[in-house]
């Protein structure tokens, strides 16, 4: 994945990762997307999880040490 130069934790910039991860998923057939992160990005991937309808399905977000 290329370098995106913007703060990861704006939630535009992480909804933009989170529906290119979406995309890459469903091109190799996967339904879930898995996306592992820290502490800090993880309150704010919970956060756009319960507001997109989209990704409350879909996405399972796993807090990584």
């Amino acid at each position: 994945m290329p370098i995106i130069l913007a703060p990861a934790h704006e939630l535009d910039i992480l909804n933009t990762i989170v529906k290119k991860y979406m995309t890459i998923s469903s091109h190799v057939g996967q339904v879930h997307t898995v996306i592992t992160v820290d502490q800090a990005l993880y309150c704010k991937l919970m956060e756009l999880k319960w507001s997109v309808p989209e990704y409350q399905d879909k996405l399972i977000p796993c807090l990584g040490g």
